[in-house]
């Protein structure tokens, strides 16, 4: 459910595009102060839509990156919006996060083999610190296999283990590949389902996807395409012969660190949220990793050569610094970062009425009293198939849009489809964007209590929750 009509609206209000021609121009960083909450993505999605290039939006926080990829998938697009998460919540502990290894693989093969579509990379600034595999050395393990293709199987299954890939014996989630006789079972970190392949000799066969539950084939396909399972190098890692006898494409990398902004085919725009926040979250991740890898080098459970994964966080500051454009609450001076231009923001923050509905009908027959363009993001169709009915019901004129592709209207509420948590208003533009925030406000589940019809008198009968209070007589 884009809304490029509601992003070219916004791109010309003053502060937006000012800051897209000064990004245009290349006078940056630009600092941009005032805007909070979903103003802010909206910025964001205004300059991913006029860039063309892609462009890298960085937080200081985790939870604030995915529900910016969120709501930046709702106001672009879900498949031009890419999450890149951190691989560790702290250094060094990655056992068993597979999910953020995907997530991670997939975003790499995104950002080098999707340079002819437009992408947003949204990421936290810790994802910036852990290294990642060479570009060349991550090309070495992409192949597309298709029927008829010539691969001797059993070096095939030795590249794909080379590239991060488990061997096993029955394939059932990602990153696992299996060799039974001439049947090659793999699951690609970037494919919904794996794929089942069959040779005969060193010929592909067929093609075929399977339910790695009933391990059942399910559909027969022309192309499988595979990428490593591996975000970064292992420590002692050469990409090697076997890549290359069978049949993966690319150069040989060195399989060296790098960062995922030489993945890009050209510089990205970078935008940055809370500049000073990211840099303290980048220096109090080095300090942690610097205690822990000191107190297990002291352990004896590390070796020198593993604390090399990270890059000093002083090089992912530079970064930082060399940003197009740096949202901040409030306007000050930084140390490393010299702003070429200043912007205050025309948006300000929407009045929340908290599911008092009464309370907001007033309020919006005044906005379209004064012709202003008001916008209504409803989380479901659902919940705004509801406002629909409540409006009509108190005479205010609605349009239903699925997305918005135009201008929204004046004196009419635009109604449509959204996840955004908080609205704002935009002077210039005679704006007011609601969110279900506002309309619905934000509510705390509370667990009942549960009231005894009695005293339990025997431990074995004790409920969490209880206290008890022993009092001794002297």
């Amino acid at each position: 459910m884009p809304h490029p009509g509601l992003l070219d609206f916004f791109s010309t209000s003053h502060s937006a595009s000012k800051a897209i021609k000064s990004i245009s121009l290349n006078r940056t960083p630009v600092l941009l102060t005032g805007a909070t909450g979903y103003a802010r993505t909206v910025y964001a999605a205004s300059v991913c839509r006029k860039s063309k290039g892609p462009v890298v939006i960085i937080y200081a926080r985790p939870e604030d990156a995915v529900t910016a990829h969120r709501d930046l998938g709702d106001l672009l697009s879900p498949e031009n919006v890419v999450l890149f998460p951190a691989r560790e919540v702290m250094p060094f502990e990655t056992r068993d996060n597979h999910e953020a290894l995907w997530m991670r693989v997939s975003g790499l093969s995104r950002m080098l083999l999707d340079n002819d579509q437009p992408l947003a990379l949204v990421m936290p600034a810790t994802a910036l610190l852990r290294k990642v595999m060479a570009r060349e050395a991550f090309m070495k393990g992409c192949l597309g296999m298709r029927v008829g293709s010539q691969l001797p199987p059993d070096r095939l299954i030795r590249a794909l283990v080379e590239f991060g890939y488990e061997r096993v014996s029955l394939v059932e989630i990602k990153g696992q590949a299996a060799l039974r006789g001439g049947i090659l079972d793999v699951f690609p970190p970037v494919a919904e389902n794996p794929f089942r392949i069959e040779f005969f000799y060193d010929e592909i066969d067929s093609i075929r996807t399977f339910d790695p539950e009933t391990q059942v084939s399910s559909k027969v396909v022309e192309e499988a395409f595979v990428v490593p399972a591996l975000d970064s190098p292992p420590l002692k890692w050469d990409s090697g012969q076997a890549g290359e006898d069978a049949g993966f494409t690319g150069s040989t990398g060195s399989g060296s660190g790098a960062t995922v902004f030489d993945y890009f085919s050209k510089p990205p725009v970078i935008l940055v949220n809370e500049y000073d926040k990211c840099c303290e979250a980048l220096e109090e991740f080095e300090r942690i990793g610097l205690e822990i890898a000191s107190a297990r080098m002291i352990a004896g459970t590390m070796e020198s050569e593993e604390t090399s994964i990270y890059f000093p966080a002083s090089l992912t500051q530079g970064y930082l610094s060399e940003s197009s454009l740096v949202f901040t609450s409030l306007p000050r001076s930084y140390p490393d970062l010299k702003p070429k231009e200043v912007i205050e923001s025309d948006t300000a923050m929407q009045a929340g009425f908290a599911g008092r509905w009464q309370e907001m009908i007033p309020e919006l027959k005044h906005l379209i009293s004064e012709e202003k363009r008001v916008v209504i993001l409803a989380g479901n169709k659902e919940r705004r198939d509801v406002l629909k009915r409540w409006l009509e019901k108190e005479d205010i004129s609605v349009s239903v849009d699925e997305k918005i592709t135009k201008r929204p209207e004046q004196g009419v509420v635009t109604l449509s489809l959204g996840s955004g948590e908080s609205g704002f208003n935009c002077d210039s533009l005679r704006l007011s964007v609601f969110t279900e925030t506002e309309l619905y406000g934000r509510t705390k589940v509370r667990r009942s209590r549960r009231r005894l019809s009695k005293i339990p008198l025997d431990w074995r009968e004790l409920l969490q929750g209880i206290m008890l209070f022993m009092q001794t007589m002297v």
